[in-house]
């Protein structure tokens, strides 16, 4: 059993990325009331880069507009 699922792709599941590329990204956790502006502003310096964000977690969000409490998301680290 361990043999097949060390088999599978997490990217394919709406984990993110292998291993090796998750070190290009920290992880943070959506609080109620928050923006990808704000988040943007806060962990990576300057609100113009939110859309950084959205395209890093393109995989989970259908807009830039609609984040939600507890999602997951992907932080640029560069």
């Amino acid at each position: 059993m361990k043999a097949e699922l060390d088999k599978l792709d997490p990217t394919k599941f709406g984990l993110g990325a292998l291993a090796e590329s998750n070190a290009e990204y920290s992880m943070y956790q959506v609080k109620r009331g928050d923006t990808l502006t704000a988040i943007a502003r806060e962990k990576l310096g300057s609100a113009k880069r939110s859309d950084d964000i959205f395209k890093a977690n393109l995989n989970k969000l259908d807009s830039p507009d609609r984040i939600y409490p507890g999602q997951m998301l992907r932080i640029p680290k560069t």
